[in-house]
């Protein structure tokens, strides 16, 4: 892991096959990890930022490899159950979920229900 001057990064992967999501930033803000008990997705940092006015934001940084299994996909549909019942005041997930079927214009892919876009 690099480090980069005047920042700070929060880096979560507690297997030996994850390569890791690094979120950098500003040492004067004001960030603490976020931890979520009982996740088994390992691809994904998260950092609760404390804004103006006591607000706090949720800031998630994701990363699910277009090779990855239906159980890893189905643990990265649990972990965000898990963050969409965090109590904060905004909540931001940035990454790249290799779903390249989805259309994201009118929320539609060409695969029938069980599939793991189409339950993304």
């Amino acid at each position: 892991m690099k480090g980069i001057d005047g920042y700070g990064m929060i880096y979560s992967c507690t297997s030996e096959k994850c390569r890791g999501v690094i979120i950098y930033y500003q040492e004067h803000i004001s960030v603490s990890e976020y931890k979520f008990a009982n996740s088994n997705f390992d691809e994904a940092s998260w950092c609760m930022v404390n804004l103006e006015n006591k607000e706090t934001l949720l800031l998630g940084a994701v990363y699910r490899s277009p090779n990855s299994t239906d159980i890893n996909t189905r643990n990265l549909l649990t972990l965000l159950d898990a963050f969409s019942d965090v109590r904060c005041n905004y909540k931001l997930i940035v990454g790249d979920f290799n779903f390249p079927n989805i259309n994201w214009t009118d929320w539609t892919t060409p695969h029938g229900i069980i599939h793991r876009e189409f339950l993304f």
